[in-house]
């Protein structure tokens, strides 16, 4: 889960690096292409306004499949657009869609997710005391 967050939040980000090379591949102004991360930071927070309520009325799980699936036509449209302004629209869908990782963090609480792998991570916890424990007796008996 971790990773698909990971994953999720970097889409808001993949662009800044190398917007010196879309400038130069649309032969646009570095102002020009300056609206791309800041209509994907603007779609971010439309997203979080109109699509994560959505998590409290449909299926959490459902929800977070289609944002993922709609963010990949959306990075998709992205790598394809012939110019700016349809890079710019494709940016806005992409930072409104990316919003998984505040959908995920929920969906981890509630109770079929921690009834689903409670065994697992309970264990996963308790060997990882026991192997803290173990450490710090070790670390105290060479002191």
């Amino acid at each position: 889960m971790a990773i698909v967050c990971a994953f999720a939040v970097a889409n808001l980000y993949y662009n800044q690096p190398i917007l010196a090379e879309i400038a130069k591949s649309f032969h646009v102004s570095a102002a020009e292409v300056g609206w791309i991360p800041t209509l994907t930071q603007l779609g971010y927070a439309s997203g979080l306004l109109l699509f994560v309520p959505l998590g409290d009325r449909v299926e959490q799980r459902r929800l977070i499949i289609i944002m993922l699936l709609v963010t990949a036509v959306n990075l998709f449209a992205a790598a394809l657009s012939p110019n700016l302004n349809m890079l710019i629209l494709a940016s806005f869908a992409i930072g409104a869609t990316t919003i998984v990782a505040q959908l995920l963090i929920p969906f981890a609480t509630t109770d079929a997710f921690i009834h689903q792998f409670s065994n697992t991570i309970i264990s996963g916890k308790l060997r990882q005391g026991v192997k803290l424990h173990e450490n710090g007796s070790n670390y105290a008996l060479e002191i």
